[in-house]
């Protein structure tokens, strides 16, 4: 009796280990798979505040600083990125199109800016590499390859059936954020 019980807790002690760990040997479930992305992008949304805390307290500290547009432009990427990745937890229908949106143009920029490194002479120095160094081709590269497959992950019908998205709805929502990402990219060249 006590070997049969000890089984059934390890058995269980087993069952709470895989429910709690979002990465496993075998075939990702799709729920694994949206704990997977919420862990990576509340990552990510760590990290870039704590990039841009320097340029936050600035803001909120100093006399000279200047509040316009291009300030909440600059600083909508934290608010929208953090938002975003509690929806997409919570597993709201707009968690999933607003993540689609953020990596869709993401990757439309990436992809963009990966084009453009293509065409940059690295060999000869500029002026401006001391203040603005250059970013090699295989850094946007990487960067196309992230969001492009965390896209295609999310795309996958079972990840959409959480959501209740349907195919029409996933279509409409990547076409819009490549039009629009590429008009604005094309108004800067």
């Amino acid at each position: 009796r006590s070997t049969l019980s000890s089984s059934s807790a390890a058995s269980d002690v087993y069952k709470r280990q895989d429910t709690i760990s979002p990465l496993q040997k075998g075939i990702q479930t799709p729920e694994k798979l949206v704990r997977l992305i919420t862990i990576i992008f509340t990552g990510l949304s760590i990290i870039q505040f704590f990039l841009e805390f320097g340029m936050i307290s600035f803001m909120f500290t100093s006399n000279s600083a200047e509040w316009d547009f291009s300030m909440i432009l600059y600083f909508m990427p934290l608010i929208i990125i953090p938002l975003t990745t509690i929806l997409f937890w919570k597993r709201k229908k707009i968690g999933w199109i607003f993540l689609t949106l953020f990596l869709t143009c993401s990757a439309t920029s990436s992809a963009g800016l990966f084009l453009t490194s293509l065409n940059t002479d690295y060999s000869t120095p500029s002026i401006f590499d001391d203040l603005l160094p250059q970013t090699i081709p295989t850094d946007y590269l990487f960067l196309l390859l992230f969001y492009a497959g965390i896209l295609w992950v999310i795309c996958k019908k079972d990840i959409r059936e959480i959501y209740t998205i349907n195919e029409k709805s996933m279509i409409t929502s990547i076409t819009i954020s490549v039009v629009a990402t590429g008009l604005f990219i094309s108004s800067y060249l």
